[in-house]
């Protein structure tokens, strides 16, 4: 169980819990709004209190801390997982402002829980099996901000307003390297992938060496490629797709190519693919004749899906043409 009034982390990770210090109080680094730094035991670590009792020993003695002179407290004793932290997948930056908008102390969390007592977060350490808890009280009237984290770099078009905008993007941008691109999605770290291409008994393309070692998903892969290439991704859970436009489809183009139509404006049409590179295989001006056509992103379960959802007046869709 963790400490009263301390969350568990807000991603799934199967951990347990380490006991505290010898003679039961618990060490952890102090950090003041006057910039100080101490390591201390605490007696109790509840942030619901208006004080902590603190010691440099764990024995003590100890002296009454307010809360409101700590602008971060980190416990020493770590969550222990049973499988890798999720760090390239999650890590971000945060920093701890002052009440005036001035940097006071600035960090790396994997995630935060915001609550009245203040923020808490959850630091990756080194070997990425262990993590730290992190709390900045909201009692010294300070505030943490939080940089994008790789789930937002992924820009998932959800809506109609934002495809507009990803389909009329600045055109000849730099495409990224295989690694960076996967990078910047968060599906690795940019160590990972070094450490990869370092290693001359692995063979093929990067893509190929990281699904080798199991630190990629081959959906994960068509992520990043379809990524790396600009193609918008379209998240079909969320995008308001028209029944009307997946009516113009047939069986065998789905069989083919994995392809849907979502969405028509004018003489254009956007068709969703699980591999958008292919989209020049398509006879578009025999499919949607006087109609052009514009290849975007969603993965093949996403495309599932959405027929799935939007299947019921499509009597040929019974026949589930991907199985």
């Amino acid at each position: 169980m963790p400490p009263p009034g301390w969350p568990r982390p807000p991603f799934d990770w199967p951990h347990r819990e380490q006991a505290r210090a010898t003679g039961g109080a618990w060490a952890c680094g102090l950090e003041t709004v006057e910039g100080r730094w101490l390591q201390a035991f605490a007696r109790d670590i509840d942030p619901r209190a208006r004080e902590w009792f603190v010691g440099p020993r764990a024995g003590g003695p100890f002296v009454a801390l307010p809360l409101a002179r700590l602008a971060r407290v980190t416990l020493d004793a770590p969550l222990q997982g049973l499988g890798p932290l999720p760090v390239a997948a999650l890590e971000g930056d945060y920093s701890v402002q002052t009440p005036d908008g001035r940097d006071l102390l600035q960090g790396r969390t994997l995630g935060h829980v915001e609550t009245p007592e203040g923020w808490f977060l959850f630091a990756a350490q080194p070997g990425h099996v262990a993590l730290s808890r992190v709390l900045v009280p909201r009692a010294a009237n300070l505030a943490c901000k939080f940089a994008p984290g790789p789930d937002e770099a992924l820009r998932w078009v959800t809506d109609l307003a934002s495809l507009r905008a990803a389909m009329a993007g600045p055109r000849g941008k730099r495409i990224p390297r295989m690694g960076e691109a996967l990078a910047q999605l968060g599906f690795v770290t940019a160590s990972q992938v070094e450490e990869v291409l370092a290693q001359p008994a692995l063979r093929g393309r990067l893509g190929e060496r990281l699904l080798q070692q199991r630190l990629l998903t081959p959906e994960q892969l068509e992520v990043g490629l379809a990524f790396k290439l600009g193609f918008p991704l379209v998240d079909l859970a969320q995008f308001p797709v028209d029944p009307a436009c997946m009516r113009l489809l047939s069986p065998e183009l789905v069989r083919r190519h994995g392809a849907l139509p979502i969405w028509r404006e004018g003489r254009q049409i956007v068709v969703a693919m699980d591999r958008p590179i292919t989209a020049a295989t398509l006879d578009a001006a025999s499919l949607w004749p006087g109609l052009a056509m514009t290849p975007v992103f969603a993965t093949r379960g996403a495309i599932l899906r959405a027929l799935a959802t939007h299947r019921s007046d499509d009597a040929w869709s019974q026949e589930s043409p991907w199985r």
